[in-house]
């Protein structure tokens, strides 16, 4: 069975003075794609420290039965610390954002590789 994975995250957005939380969620590896795959994620407007999630993406192709041995779609959750840190020492620098590599071996083993 070939399943695929997504990162699910919030964000702050402000729009007319209003701010509120946007749900994004990226795809990382598709449904029946070939691997070994690498795929790099780009946080480009955290400035402090924040967590993403790491879900199965959709399962509606499963059965009810088939569904029940996952139990919860979270897979993990990754917390970043340092953030706002990192960005305070080095002021000076230009951002490039946050980047999480992602990696699935030849044997489909899906991890957060740094």
């Amino acid at each position: 069975m070939f399943l695929y994975f997504r990162v699910e995250f919030n964000r702050e957005v402000e729009e007319d003075g209003i701010k509120t939380l946007k749900h994004n969620k990226r795809i990382l590896f598709q449904r029946m794609a070939p691997y070994p795959q690498r795929k790099v994620i780009t946080f480009n407007r955290y400035t402090d420290d924040f967590a993403f999630n790491i879900n199965y993406g959709d399962l509606s192709f499963l059965s009810q039965e088939d569904l029940s041995v996952f139990g919860s779609l979270n897979l993990t959750t990754v917390k970043l610390s340092g953030v706002g840190d990192s960005f305070q020492k080095h002021a000076d620098a230009e951002s490039k954002g946050i980047k999480a590599h992602f990696n699935m071996d030849e044997s489909g083993v899906f991890l957060l590789d740094r």
